[in-house]
């Protein structure tokens, strides 16, 4: 019998109050870059929850929807079964799209992410939602963040731009901002957090770059094996889980994991388990240092 471990990771977040909605966003940057947003939010509303399928849409993703998770799910594609690709896309989430925003204004977290991986965050930015943050991922329509230094740098000026946009809604607290990095995003949310005297709390999430874009004067939550950055001001907290690769951290690799039939070497028990330690942290932390902690902007 197969166990759906979202079901199970879902129990730990049904305590906290309220439905969430996701809805996406066109935005026109001051440097005259288009881009898109999608955001998720506590709502108000009640209905149907999104899809994995839904998410893939949202993304940018068409024509073959079952070749598009199996290529998130598996380095190999042809091994994920179609019953497989089938039940992944029909994966109910909890946000419900374009649902009504509930009123109040609430902080900011704010992703760095590689192009198109929108659906492997989908359930931490639900989790974090939930817990009454606003959430979001932000890609420009010209161009896609790769993983050199001079990219990190034009996606960290990126990020910084969409920050002051998104902070034009009126549910939005922008004097209260957290910024993600995962994977290639980890380099431009260091950068980000460095730069942006806006941004309270930085988390990274086994990035792939090295440290090396500026100094760490925010509090800072270090997921990786390997030591964060000595240049640190503030406070750093530094969580290793050992066996989880930056794959780990998404909603699909957390999801295969649990699944029986697929057999990728970079999809354990351990990634699982890691997966579900770093959801609860990353919720914890943010609360912490977006709604207890005593701060002061930079």
């Amino acid at each position: 019998m197969r166990i759906n471990r979202f079901a199970i990771l879902g129990l730990f977040f049904a305590a906290q109050a309220g439905a969430i909605g996701v809805r996406q966003l066109d935005l026109h940057l001051p440097s005259g870059e288009a881009a898109r947003a999608t955001l998720w939010y506590p709502s108000a509303s009640s209905g149907q929850s999104v899809r994995m399928s839904d998410y893939l849409h949202m993304d940018g993703h068409k024509g073959d929807l079952g070749e598009a998770i199996a290529a998130l799910l598996a380095n190999n594609p042809a091994a994920v079964p179609a019953d497989l690709r089938a039940e992944a896309l029909t994966t109910r989430f909890r946000a419900l799209r374009d649902a009504r925003p509930r009123a109040g204004r609430y902080p900011l977290v704010l992703w760095s992410l590689r192009p198109g991986t929108v659906p492997a965050q989908a359930y931490l930015s639900e989790a974090l939602a939930r817990a009454g943050f606003a959430v979001a991922v932000v890609e420009p329509l010209a161009w896609k963040p790769a993983s050199t230094r001079g990219d990190f740098s034009k996606h960290t000026l990126f990020l910084e731009q969409s920050i002051g946009e998104i902070a034009k809604l009126p549910q939005i607290d922008a004097k209260r901002i957290a910024v993600i990095g995962w994977s290639h995003g980890g380099e431009s949310a260091i950068q980000l957090a460095g730069r942006n005297p806006s941004v309270a709390l930085l988390i990274v999430l086994t990035p792939d770059a090295p440290a090396g874009g500026g100094k760490l004067n925010v509090p800072a939550v270090w997921f990786d094996e390997r030591v964060p950055p000595e240049n640190a001001t503030s406070d750093i907290h530094h969580i290793r889980l050992r066996g989880v690769s930056p794959r780990c951290f998404s909603t699909v690799e957390g999801w295969l994991a649990a699944r029986a039939g697929v057999k990728e070497p970079h999809v354990t028990p351990a990634c699982a388990r890691g997966y579900e330690h770093a959801v609860e942290l990353v919720v914890r932390y943010t609360t912490y240092y977006l709604r207890t902690a005593t701060f002061s902007a930079r």
